[in-house]
């Protein structure tokens, strides 16, 4: 993948769903990021870079440091909590300096 269509999907993962977290449960498609599917999405964003060698030490060592938490915390029930958007957040704007953007 080149580095402008990489550029692309983490711009696209990270600005085109809110923040915003509901009073109830959302599944879905939604244009929230408290769903499973935008982490994942996030989680699949840092694997094309990394696999793509766009990323740096450092925002890998952050994307250890976040998977060894999620993983700690993991329940199928579990809901996305704000800090888990935080995180996402944090490492699409990583891969996203990483990139020269």
């Amino acid at each position: 993948m080149d580095k402008e269509k990489y550029v692309a999907i983490v711009s696209k993962a990270l600005y085109d769903r809110e923040d915003k977290f509901p009073n109830e449960e959302t599944h879905g498609q939604t244009h929230l990021k408290c769903t499973n599917g935008w982490l994942t999405g996030v989680m699949g964003c840092y694997s094309i870079g990394k696999l793509s060698n766009f990323l740096s030490f450092d925002t890998c060592k952050y994307h250890n440091r976040v998977s060894k938490k999620l993983a700690k915390e993991y329940d199928k029930n579990r809901l996305t909590q704000k800090g888990d958007v935080r995180a996402g957040n944090r490492l699409l704007r990583m891969a996203l300096i990483d990139c020269g953007c």
